[in-house]
C-alpha cells in the first residue's frame, strides 16, 4: 500500500513554492520522491526551498515566473522539459490578494487577482496541458480556497471570484482531459499559518478569535497539513479520483 503514494522520479512543477503551502507540497514532493521545479517571482524565497529538495536527494529547479504573463508560464514549461523531459504533475498555487469591501473595490485590484489567480492557473494548465496530452498521462492540482465555497465576511470578493473559478475550472477541464489520462482535482484549504497570513493571525489580531470560532476543529492549519492531501491527490492513491475538491478546513464548511 506505501507503494500508493510513491512519487519517484516524478517531475512536478509547483508554483509559488517559494514560502508557505508551496514551500510545505515541494518538500513533501521531494520527500515522496519527485524532483520538482518551483515557479516563483521571487527570487530570494527559493534558496532555502531549493537547499530542503536537494536534501532529500532530488533535483530542484529554480525559474522566474510571473504567473499572469503567459510569455513567463511557456518560459518554465520549455525550461522543465529541456532539463527532465517529461511533466508529471503541476500544483497551480501562487495567488495575490488584497483586502478590501465590495463597495472600495478596484478596478486595478481586480484585474491584477483574476489575472495571478485565474488566468495564471488556467494558461499554466494549457501549457502544461499540451505535454500531458502528448504523454497520455499528468496530475493537475490547484489550489483554491473554502472562500470558492463559503462567503468570506472580510472583503476580497475578486479573490473569491477567482477562486470559485478555479474550481470551476478544475471540474471542465477533468472532463476534457480525462479521455488523455489526466486528472485534475482541487484542494480548499482554510486559513493556514503562512507569511500571507501572518498580520491576520497575529496573536493580537482582532480577527483571529473569530476565524477560530468559525472552524469547529478550533484552530487554523499548519502548512505541514496540506502535504499529506496534495501527495494524495498527486500520486497513485487517487487513480479514481479527478475533478473533485477536497476540502481541508478543520470542519469550518460543514457548520
Amino acid at each position: 500500500m506505501r507503494d500508493l503514494f510513491n512519487l519517484d522520479e516524478k517531475v512536478a512543477i509547483i508554483t509559488g513554492a517559494g514560502s508557505g503551502l508551496g514551500e510545505a507540497i515541494a518538500c513533501g514532493f521531494a520527500q515522496y520522491g519527485a524532483h520538482v521545479v518551483i515557479a516563483e517571482i521571487k527570487p530570494e524565497e527559493q534558496t532555502e526551498v531549493i537547499k530542503k529538495i536537494e536534501s532529500f536527494g532530488r533535483k530542484a529547479l529554480y525559474i522566474h515566473c510571473d504567473i499572469s504573463k503567459p510569455k513567463d508560464i511557456n518560459r518554465v514549461v520549455e525550461s522543465t522539459m529541456k532539463e527532465f523531459g517529461c511533466i508529471d504533475i503541476l500544483v497551480n498555487n501562487a495567488f495575490t490578494l488584497v483586502k478590501e469591501s465590495s463597495e472600495s473595490a478596484t478596478e486595478e485590484h481586480w484585474n491584477r487577482i483574476i489575472n495571478v489567480d485565474l488566468k495564471g492557473p488556467f494558461f499554466f494548465s494549457q501549457s502544461v496541458g499540451r505535454i500531458m496530452i502528448k504523454q497520455r498521462n499528468g496530475n493537475i492540482i490547484n489550489i483554491a480556497s473554502t472562500a470558492a465555497v463559503v462567503g468570506l465576511p472580510r472583503g476580497g470578493p475578486h479573490y473569491t471570484a477567482a477562486k470559485g473559478g478555479i474550481v470551476s475550472m478544475t471540474r471542465m477541464l477533468a472532463v476534457e482531459w480525462a479521455k488523455y489520462n489526466i486528472r485534475v482535482n482541487a484542494i480548499a484549504p482554510c486559513q493556514f499559518e503562512t507569511p500571507s497570513t501572518k498580520n491576520l493571525l497575529d496573536p493580537d489580531s482582532p480577527h483571529l478569535a473569530y476565524i477560530v470560532a468559525t472552524i469547529p476543529l478550533g484552530r487554523v492549519g499548519k502548512p505541514k497539513e496540506i502535504v499529506g492531501p496534495a501527495i494524495f491527490l498527486a500520486s497513485q492513491a487517487s487513480s479514481m479520483v479527478t475533478g473533485h475538491l477536497l476540502v481541508v478546513d478543520g470542519g469550518m464548511t460543514i457548520i
